[in-house]
């Protein structure tokens, strides 16, 4: 695996934009401009949402298995991805996710990355917590 460079961006995901789910929903977000850095994990907390998953911030947090990736072709891939995701930047309220900076783990070696993450912004009162952490194993079940 190549080295990172500091400055480019890396976004961890944890739901539909997963490698193993692109051929659902990656096309809409030009896949050819995401790759695959490592498999990794933050810490909070995931709900099953539907037709997604949906993570939170948590004093109770648990592992969330996802991916780190890494976008080329500059913040443009942000706006894309933005608008996948439902986030509206000049109205943070009305935005079913937050994009925001956090630190996950590389699995294979505990290393730690700053990356973007998208943050459910809703309630999640009456949603089913996947007390897993894993989305792809929870759609495996159910």
């Amino acid at each position: 695996m190549t080295a990172i460079q500091p400055d480019t961006p890396l976004l961890f995901v944890y739901g539909t934009l997963l490698s193993a789910l692109q051929r659902r929903t990656r096309a809409r977000v030009r896949s050819h401009d995401l790759r695959l850095f490592a498999p990794a994990y933050v810490y909070g907390q995931i709900y099953d949402l539907g037709a997604y998953p949906g993570a939170i911030r948590s004093t109770n947090p648990t592992r969330i298995c996802g991916e780190l990736l890494e976008l080329h072709r500059g913040s443009t891939n942000w706006r894309i991805i933005d608008a996948y995701e439902d986030y509206q930047p000049h109205n943070e309220q009305r935005s079913l996710f937050l994009r925001r900076l956090t630190t996950a783990w590389r699995i294979s070696d505990d290393a730690p990355f700053s990356c973007w993450i998208y943050w459910y912004n809703r309630s999640t009162t009456g949603r089913r917590r996947i007390h897993s952490g894993d989305y792809l194993a929870y759609l495996a079940k159910h």
